[in-house]
């Protein structure tokens, strides 16, 4: 017989979150707890299925359980935040990936820029900006195209011109 291990239940779950069942989520993430299955990737999945505030409760559960967040974890978070429409908790996670030490990658990037179709702020794209610079990151066709298209929505072309510049 072959036993069953974390990464077994993780795919498992994984599918189970894919299928939008989330009855099925709840209950096998109810039974690797309790079978101490669980590691950070198990967290990263459940969030993809967690939404709003319930996300802040599977990030302190993770925790309580001795377990770190990682890119993935508050890229997770991030989009989850983005999709809602909830720039402020995205950029609330951005300042606790900072404040943690955990580097923003291009996927973070590409998040913040996704969401800036949710905002009508000027100061959400120049976070954005400052954010790309911050991290290095060599902003591809994607990126370029978002901020373009956020830019000409807000009717700014200083920042258009800036952009085009970049």
């Amino acid at each position: 017989a072959i036993g069953v291990d974390t990464t077994a239940y993780n795919c498992v779950l994984d599918v189970c979150v894919k299928s939008g069942d989330r009855p099925a989520v709840q209950r096998l993430f109810a039974k690797m707890k309790a079978a101490g299955y669980v590691d950070t990737i198990s967290f990263n999945t459940l969030l993809k299925a967690t939404h709003g505030s319930r996300s802040a409760q599977v990030l302190e559960e993770m925790r309580d359980m001795g377990l770190a967040p990682n890119q993935i974890t508050y890229n997770s978070l991030i989009n989850s935040a983005m999709s809602h429409g909830d720039v402020q908790a995205a950029w609330q996670h951005v300042a606790s990936m900072r404040a943690e030490h955990i580097p923003i990658d291009n996927f973070t990037c590409s998040i913040m820029m996704k969401g800036l179709k949710h905002t009508t702020s000027m100061d959400d794209v120049d976070n954005t900006l400052s954010l790309i610079e911050q991290a290095n990151i060599v902003p591809d066709e994607v990126l370029v195209n978002t901020l373009l298209d956020a830019c000409i929505r807000l009717r700014d072309v200083r920042r258009l011109s800036s952009a085009l510049d970049a």
